[in-house]
């Protein structure tokens, strides 16, 4: 234990400099100072294609509780304009050499492999998740996902995502807390640079008149085909509440349940439902312009947005 001086803040503060984020490695240390603020005080702010969690596994935090640990960990939990500290799994006692996870449901950092969620898993996403470019997370009918504080999801170039629920078995995304309120969480985010491939529309658009924009009106059918492009993102019946807290990737704030600032992604949103979000429920913006839903191949269709 380090000496309880009034003047010491954390036993550890840490920083990594931007042009190699998360190459640092924090592992098998004990960290056991109740008196401190913090066990671990995190100053790096740095979220780009190439961002990775400062590795922090594999260390004893005092106690066992991941419920005492997190808050004693100064990162993106605490603070949203720093990175995120990836501390689990840990060590169950200082003398101990075996990986202790809590949580076989708890998701952080970078999917490695496409990953499906379904709802016996009960998946929780804690701090920011980022789907990478190639990977693809699929998300099945009847699924509750639940979002821890401050937790966000981040879809980059070429990562796809499939959230398709069904008339009677929707997907939910929902705050952790007990009492849930507007912001408890962040959002499902798409920042610009993504480029998804083409095929990603499930329409057939049409033209209204010869001299009116392509764009202008479309047929969207009933039922969207199975099968889902690589590099797409589809939200169909799903449900997402108390999320719109902001953050800010590649120096672009996001805030909203859904937000897209990439001219080149094609979010397809079908009736969904957006409730109690402390800021917009959807928000495309691109380079300080609103898009055109349509030229920017954005779309809505037959959701509800409420207080």
């Amino acid at each position: 234990n380090f000496p309880s001086f009034a003047s010491i803040y954390s036993s550890v503060k840490f920083g990594t400099r931007p042009s190699t984020p998360g190459g640092q490695k924090i592992n098998w240390n004990v960290f056991n100072n109740p008196l401190f603020a913090y066990e671990f005080f995190y100053t790096t702010s740095y979220l780009s294609t190439s961002y990775i969690p400062l590795n922090a596994t594999l260390n004893y935090w005092g106690t066992m509780d991941d419920d005492v640990i997190t808050p004693r960990i100064r990162d993106y939990a605490s603070d949203s304009a720093i990175g995120v500290v990836d501390h689990v799994p840990y060590l169950a006692s200082a003398s101990s050499t075996v990986p202790y996870n809590p949580y076989t449901n708890r998701w952080t950092g970078i999917l490695t492999h496409n990953t499906t969620w379904a709802p016996e898993d009960r998946p929780e996403v804690v701090n920011t998740l980022i789907v990478p470019s190639g990977v693809t997370l699929t998300i099945l009918p009847g699924t509750n996902v639940t979002m821890l504080s401050a937790s966000s999801i981040i879809v980059r170039d070429y990562g796809t995502f499939v959230a398709r629920g069904t008339p009677s078995n929707r997907i939910r995304f929902l705050s952790k807390k007990t009492t849930p309120a507007s912001g408890d969480w962040g959002g499902i985010f798409f920042p610009q640079n993504m480029e998804s491939p083409p095929g990603c529309h499930p329409f057939t658009l049409t033209s209204s008149s010869p001299s009116s924009s392509p764009y202008d009106s479309f047929t969207l059918p009933s039922t969207l085909p199975l099968d889902v492009p690589p590099g797409c993102q589809l939200f169909e019946y799903v449900d997402l509440s108390h999320g719109g807290s902001s953050l800010d990737v590649d120096g672009q704030i996001f805030s909203a349940m859904i937000h897209v600032t990439s001219i080149w992604s094609v979010p397809i949103v079908k009736d969904c439902t957006f409730l109690n979000s402390s800021s917009q429920g959807v928000k495309f913006y691109h380079t300080n312009v609103y898009l055109d839903i349509a030229d920017a191949n954005h779309y809505l269709y037959n959701n509800n947005f409420s207080n």
